[in-house]
């Protein structure tokens, strides 16, 4: 009969212990406490993996240089035949868009400026200028 009884108040004990950690589960603190971890370690994976990619794709790309190097040191009239290529190609067509954008901007920074207080005044010291 005692026997029975211990059972009993075992059989308690753990319905009482669930029902505590079913609460405890429950709770919107551990919710939102599982949730914010969750993400930190993802966020941590996802860092981790984009840093492991950035690494893979700069060791090939330099290991893609410096065999093209080793090549051109060893083969250096195929290196200069295609830099010829490249040349005659420039030369015959010339990337003229690139070309015009490069003059107008070395030409606006060998131009002296000035500060003026509004854009009338941009305009007249522009027409200044240009007559003379």
């Amino acid at each position: 009969m005692d026997t029975l009884r211990q059972c009993e108040r075992d059989v308690e004990q753990a319905r009482s212990k669930l029902e505590q950690d079913l609460a405890l589960l429950r709770s919107p603190s551990t919710v939102s406490s599982f949730t914010a971890s969750l993400k930190h370690e993802v966020l941590e994976a996802k860092d981790a993996m984009v840093e492991q990619a950035t690494d893979a794709v700069q060791t090939k790309i330099s290991d893609f240089i410096e065999d093209l190097k080793a090549k051109a040191a060893a083969n250096p009239a195929a290196a200069l035949t295609i830099g010829a290529g490249i040349a005659w190609q420039f030369i015959r067509n010339p990337p003229i868009a690139t070309a015009l954008i490069g003059a107008g901007l070395l030409s606006l920074f060998r131009t002296q400026g000035f500060r003026a207080p509004d854009d009338a005044a941009y305009l007249r010291q522009g027409t200044v200028e240009r007559t003379g």
